[in-house]
């Protein structure tokens, strides 16, 4: 305490109690001391950042959200990614096992293509036979050629059936008006194999032949091999078969 009587210690406490409890007054003091622009201009700076800090922290929300969505959106892909990857594995197993029964396929109509070749021989020759014998005691008919056929398929290689397809051509495609049609069927492993016997062959019997063919395919649809089968086929008969895909089978003389 001074010469004054006045408590300075007492006096400095209550002053910094009133400036920590009264904020009138510890402004008052701060613009007495030209502190009040400053603390204003902090008041300010604390409002302007804690506006931001919230306008930051809204926005780091919706990136939150977004990210979230974009997560779900990658994880529900990689989903069908995967899906997709066990679908296009059995796809494939599925391509290989197709291979696999197409080679055997293809082996088999090898084999098959291979036996129609060697019957066709053995038709050939027992058509040779048969003409010998008809040129020698004038007995050949188509008939004995026809039932020939059939005891070599049918009893001999036991490779197949032969039948005689007779069907009644009412739209006339093979000979221009209604008509009934007869032809020798060969039937060996599904292939279908149309027959004709001619004591001789020329370029209309091949152009029926092919016509029959064409008429099988639409009443059946299955497109028929068509051979034509004769001791005395004509060059030009042999010419257009060739053009129209028959087979012939027989001696081709030079008329």
């Amino acid at each position: 305490m001074g010469s004054t009587g006045i408590d300075v210690k007492a006096l400095k406490q209550a002053f910094l109690k009133a400036i920590e409890e009264d904020s009138e007054f510890r402004y008052a003091i701060a613009g007495a001391i030209g502190l009040g622009e400053v603390l204003e201009e902090l008041r300010r700076l604390r409002e302007d950042f804690s506006k931001r800090f919230e306008a930051l922290e809204r926005k780091m929300l919706e990136h939150d959200k977004r990210f979230e969505e974009m997560n779900r959106r990658f994880e529900a892909l990689e989903r069908k990614m995967i899906e997709y990857d066990k679908r296009f594995e059995t796809l494939e197993r599925k391509l290989l096992e197709h291979d696999k029964r197409f080679e055997v396929i293809e082996k088999q109509l090898l084999e098959h293509g291979s036996a129609i070749k060697e019957l066709v021989s053995a038709v050939t020759k027992l058509a040779s036979q048969i003409t010998s014998l008809g040129n020698r005691y004038g007995v050949f008919t188509e008939e004995a050629l026809r039932d020939a056929m059939k005891y070599v398929v049918e009893d001999l290689l036991k490779s197949g059936r032969v039948v005689r397809w007779i069907y009644y051509d009412s739209s006339g495609v093979v000979y221009g008006r209604p008509s009934v049609v007869e032809v020798d069927l060969v039937i060996r492993d599904g292939e279908h194999v149309l027959v004709e016997f001619k004591a001789s062959a020329d370029r209309g019997d091949v152009a029926e032949l092919y016509r029959i063919g064409q008429l099988y395919e639409r009443v059946k649809g299955v497109k028929p091999r068509l051979v034509l089968v004769s001791p005395a086929i004509r060059r030009r008969a042999r010419e257009l078969a060739k053009e129209l895909g028959v087979e012939l089978r027989g001696v081709v003389s030079e008329v």
